[in-house]
């Protein structure tokens, strides 16, 4: 089945598979865009609207274990999420996910036909201002 983005984050997602300038982009919006992530936050939702989290949120993130590490799945869209598992979910921003988490790695779409591994260093550069960031990661892939 082939990948049918559903929104920017996802355009930019895949356009970055081929597109060396496209991951600029595809970093910015994974910081600045809503994201949706298995677990709870510790805040009320409801049948029609999941809960909103915040980086101050006391955030309960499931581990994929994957070869000796750990990764926090993150999906970068609702069609994504339900594609993965059924399962209880907020929407946080990109980067209070990962302030939140700090130190950990994720797994953008586990289950889709695109994701991405984004380890510690890519989440920290992804976290940088747009105009300060250093390529300090050899290679930044989209799988």
């Amino acid at each position: 089945m082939a990948f049918v983005p559903q929104n920017p984050l996802e355009d930019a997602l895949l356009r970055a598979q081929t597109d060396i300038p496209a991951r600029e982009e595809f970093y910015d919006r994974l910081r600045d865009e809503m994201v949706f992530v298995p677990g709870d936050c510790g805040r009320a939702s409801d049948d029609e609207n999941a809960a909103i989290a915040s980086a101050a949120d006391a955030l309960n993130v499931p581990v994929i274990r994957i070869n000796g590490r750990q990764y926090h799945p993150i999906f970068s869209s609702i069609e994504r999420l339900k594609t993965y598992r059924d399962t209880p979910f907020f929407i946080i921003r990109g980067a209070d996910v990962f302030q939140n988490k700090n130190g950990s790695e994720f797994l953008l779409n586990p289950g889709s036909d695109i994701g991405k591994v984004m380890t510690r260093d890519e989440v920290a550069y992804c976290l940088a201002p747009t105009g300060s960031r250093k390529m300090q990661v050899k290679e930044r892939r989209v799988y």
